[in-house]
């Protein structure tokens, strides 16, 4: 009585029997089409302590991300290829991604 249960939640995000037999450190995209359930990506938490910015932060990105495709062309940026470097901590991601916005030309100005 009134133990405190904490998940694991570096094991669940790295379980093969969730995820896959492939390497967890591979970005694989077709393991994304396989239905789970939806506790098995934990980032935000889960039950009535689950982050109350959550929403908020995804509706923001959203709405920064439509802002630079509607006001923005993206298009690769010239060391493209030889930078991206994946960078390996808690997360996974690339140590830098060049890319180039052009401003889009209005024609209703």
């Amino acid at each position: 009585m009134g133990s405190i249960i904490y998940p694991d939640v570096l094991s669940i995000h790295n379980d093969a029997n969730v995820w896959g037999a492939e390497d967890p450190n591979l970005f694989v995209p077709e393991r994304y089409q396989v239905k789970r359930h939806p506790l098995s990506l934990l980032s935000f938490g889960v039950g009535p302590r689950t982050c109350l910015g959550m929403r908020f932060a995804l509706i923001e990105m959203k709405m920064c991300l439509c802002y630079l495709l509607r006001h923005f062309d993206v298009l690769p940026g010239q060391q493209i290829q030889q930078e991206f470097q994946r960078h390996e901590t808690y997360l996974i991601r690339p140590k830098a991604v060049y890319i180039r916005l052009e401003k889009r030309i209005s024609l209703l100005s």
